[in-house]
């Protein structure tokens, strides 16, 4: 367990989230928004993957929806690195709410990894019962 900034106690530092997650990017001052694809979250920075890279250094805002809990927060980020159509961006501030909302979204995606390969096993013994 680590301990984090806010004086909480979290279980999960980053989790690399299911494949078809995406969040909305808005760069900078063209106010340009679009879709790109989610790979891993964190409480500091989000690792994702598109064809059209902003700059390093550059200002943007993620926002991130978490649809089964009526839950949507904007957070200002700045780009980090990039890797192939790879890239991160960290968090500068992080309010109250929008750490709530990370957490809740680092447990949410933490459930999902373990229980989908639960799911895909009990998928392949069905089929094999019943073959």
């Amino acid at each position: 367990m680590a301990r984090h900034v806010s004086g909480t106690y979290q279980r999960t530092d980053r989790v690399r989230v299911r494949d078809g997650e995406t969040v909305l990017l808005r760069r900078g001052e063209r106010r340009s928004t679009r879709r790109v694809k989610l790979l891993e979250l964190s409480l500091s920075h989000l690792v994702l993957s598109s064809t059209e890279l902003p700059a390093d250094g550059e200002s943007v805002s993620v926002t991130i929806e978490l649809r089964d809990r009526h839950i949507e927060m904007e957070i200002p980020a700045t780009v980090g690195w990039h890797r192939g159509s790879e890239f991160t961006v960290v968090f500068d501030y992080l309010t109250l709410r929008q750490t709530y909302g990370l957490t809740l979204a680092l447990e949410l995606a933490r459930q999902a990894a373990e229980t989908e390969p639960t799911i895909m096993r009990v998928a392949r013994r069905s089929r094999a019962f019943h073959s």
